[in-house]
């Protein structure tokens, strides 16, 4: 059972269980949406999903919390080249997403989107440079782009509100909702407080629900961004190096009381009564 809970093995599984449930999402679909926009029935695929989902993500936590130790963030987030183009994806990403709302002249919660969705892709650019050098980078690199995830939840969700199958917009919820989580755990190791076993279950949990979100989406392209940066920025895998014992303390000398004499015989029989006295007391 070790052997198969072994977090080494959560990159690949990660892949395997996205693979998984794409092929389960297809199923979902069916023959596609009619003349009226709607998707067929499909109770079966979608009970089959839903468990392989619960399945998939039970078998990332129970994995992931075998990480017990953290160790320093240079031991957790040492310099990546692909992590470094992991984050600079997705800061594209965000950088796109929001010039596409500020474009859009939506209300000022629309507005609101893009700006933070903008400044979220320039702090994400600082923080691929960061992980690129292995160095650590402000909170702010990672705070802006979960709060720019949860105001776009905010708004994506008003949006959803007439939308009548929950099938259309349930993964992409979930995996909106992975995305802002993993990037709020990521801005704990930036202040010392992260957990290896919380981030990675969040990173490889936003990779699956993305993965799979991202068919019957006009936002495709965006969660295959964030499926990739979430997998390429994942933290190290490898054993904490334990600490080096430190070496045995050498014991302290015996306290001498100074303020006593020593008698000037050690031969009771050569001293006299007030030196026996004193001898005799100490």
């Amino acid at each position: 059972m070790k052997k198969f809970l072994n977090p080494k093995l959560l990159p690949l599984m990660a892949v395997i269980f996205s693979i998984c449930g794409i092929g389960l999402r297809l199923w979902t679909l069916g023959s596609g949406p009619n003349a009226a926009g709607l998707y067929p029935k499909q109770t079966a695929a979608w009970i089959v999903l839903l468990l392989f989902s619960a399945l998939a993500v039970t078998w990332i936590r129970l994995t992931a919390g075998r990480l017990k130790k953290t160790g320093t963030y240079q031991e957790s987030y040492p310099a990546s080249i692909i992590g470094a183009l992991g984050i600079l994806a997705g800061s594209i990403a965000f950088i796109v997403c929001g010039v596409q709302s500020l474009l859009s002249r939506g209300n000022m919660l629309v507005l609101l989107t893009g700006v933070l969705g903008i400044a979220a892709g320039c702090a994400l650019a600082v923080a691929a440079f960061a992980r690129f050098k292995g160095t650590k980078p402000s909170a702010v690199c990672h705070m802006l782009p979960c709060l720019f995830m949860a105001v776009r939840i905010f708004v994506l969700c008003r949006g959803w509100s007439n939308v009548t199958q929950v099938g259309v917009f349930l993964f992409p919820f979930l995996a909106s909702l992975a995305v802002m989580l993993a990037l709020y755990q990521r801005s704990l190791f930036d202040v010392e407080l992260g957990k290896r076993k919380t981030v990675v279950f969040w990173n490889l949990t936003a990779v699956y629900l993305c993965m799979v979100a991202l068919l019957a989406n006009t936002d495709a392209l965006l969660y295959v961004t964030l499926a990739f940066w979430h997998m390429a920025d994942l933290c190290s895998l490898l054993p904490m190096k334990r600490p080096a014992p430190e070496g045995p303390t050498e014991a302290p000398a015996p306290a001498v009381n100074i303020d006593i004499d020593p008698p000037k015989s050690s031969n009771p029989e050569d001293m006299t009564m007030d030196e026996l006295k004193e001898w005799l007391e100490n």
